[in-house]
């Protein structure tokens, strides 16, 4: 059986799906082994852009295996063996090209010989990377659909944050800026009164900002952790492909102090893509 790695859009959801056994008649009831059928997701439901490969390791109670995967154009194509036993480990591991681990996650099962195991494995942001995620990572439509486009912008990790600034960049002969809707993270769950901004430039960006103030003349309290900045609504307008991106040189993550918030400069950013068809599917 050959394993396949690949996006699966299904309305807006991607998610990630690898099939991993041992080739034709390599498992059978006197074998040793068994096939391995895993679901990934990631915590938001959709693949990462930055993603370029992926490291599998098994933990059996007899020894461990460690399968480096490498993403060529979205797939991986790999037969894998899968030792049969009680209360396997399996970890997967997705890293940038520069080898940059950006999500992990695991998952535990038992491997009877001879049969399938099913591992479903939620992939999350490692703790010590901070990113700014816009999602998800891939829907299509027709022109002319009813539904507006949505595409929200997550953050992870940060700590402490008052407010966020950035520019998304689309292409504005397929996708029209309609609004935006501010997300619960920066508002949390405290009482200070937050302040929102959003701008629509001709440029092909809309500039948003959102910031906690102050009350009382004391300074706003911050947030941490990770959670949605706001939410953006585009309306179809032409049939193509459009990137919809945050431009890196606009990105303000700020402290109650006005400084930057730390490990910026390792910030990590994920794109978006959506794309328009014509109405017949052409």
């Amino acid at each position: 059986m050959t394993s396949m790695l690949r996006h699966s859009a299904v309305t807006v959801i991607i998610g990630l799906v690898l099939w991993a056994g041992c080739t034709d008649n390599s498992v059978g009831p006197n074998d040793n082994t068994a096939q391995l059928k895993m679901s990934v997701e990631l915590s938001s439901n959709e693949l990462a852009s930055a993603v370029d490969s992926v490291k599998l390791t098994i933990v059996h109670p007899d020894t461990t295996i460690t399968y480096g995967l490498e993403l060529v154009n979205g797939e991986i194509n790999d037969t894998l063996t899968i030792p049969a036993g009680p209360g396997i480990q399996f970890t997967l591991e997705a890293f940038t090209a520069a080898g940059t681990r950006l999500y992990s996650g695991s998952d535990v099962q038992d491997a009877i010989a001879g049969e399938s195991v099913e591992i479903n494995i939620l992939l999350s942001p490692v703790a010590q990377i901070l990113m700014l995620r816009v999602g998800p990572i891939f829907q299509s439509d027709a022109l002319g659909s009813m539904d507006p486009v949505e595409v929200f912008v997550d953050i992870h990790n940060v700590d402490p944050l008052v407010g966020a600034a950035f520019r998304l960049v689309y292409d504005t002969t397929v996708l029209d800026f309609v609004g935006s809707t501010k997300g619960p993270f920066i508002a949390g769950p405290s009482v200070d009164p937050t302040l929102e901004g959003v701008v629509k430039d001709s440029l092909d960006y809309v500039a948003y900002a959102a910031t906690r103030v102050r009350t009382g003349g004391s300074p706003p309290t911050t947030v941490s952790g990770s959670g949605r900045i706001a939410t953006f609504t585009f309306d179809r307008v032409g049939v193509g492909t459009s990137s919809i991106a945050i431009y890196q040189e606009t990105v303000a993550l700020e402290q109650a102090d006005g400084q930057p918030v730390g490990n910026i400069a390792a910030l990590i950013l994920e794109s978006a893509t959506v794309e328009v068809v014509s109405p017949g599917g052409e």
